[in-house]
């Protein structure tokens, strides 16, 4: 995939959506303020692992059938992203279940979550623009 393809506008979330879009990250933001979490052991190590650092949540994208729901997570400290994501991944369920106790929903939505990188592919972009037109003026000359 070039790198100009993952700027492709997606098609725009409705009402419906982005309301519930809306909700999943408020409720989503306020377990990360409880940290009220299961006890976690990581797949690769086999120790209890933990949120580190300060987690935002960027974004949430909700299915149209708002059967799935994708959380952009960005942390303070880059190098304790794929450990918070391994976290994050383990407790599903109890997100999931918090989100179905507190959002009038038929379905409570799967929960996904995903590292944000729109601002490591935008700062790429810019600079593949500037590289392009710094060789079209040299060209010029």
């Amino acid at each position: 995939m070039s790198d100009l393809q993952l700027f492709i506008p997606k098609k725009a979330q409705s009402h419906r959506q982005e309301k519930v879009s809306s909700e999943i990250r408020y409720f989503v933001a306020q377990m990360f303020i409880r940290a009220d979490w299961y006890p976690a052991k990581s797949k690769a190590t086999g120790e209890y692992i933990k949120l580190l650092g300060l987690v935002s949540i960027v974004n949430v994208n909700v299915s149209p059938d708002l059967k799935r729901a994708t959380v952009f997570i960005s942390n303070s400290q880059p190098e304790h992203e794929k450990n918070n994501l391994e976290f994050l991944k383990t407790q599903r369920g109890l997100v999931r279940k918090y989100i179905a106790q507190n959002i009038q929903l038929r379905n409570a939505p799967e929960i996904n979550f995903r590292i944000d990188d729109e601002f490591d592919n935008r700062t790429r972009l810019l600079t593949k623009i500037d590289e392009i037109s710094a060789q079209l003026r040299e060209k010029k000359d």
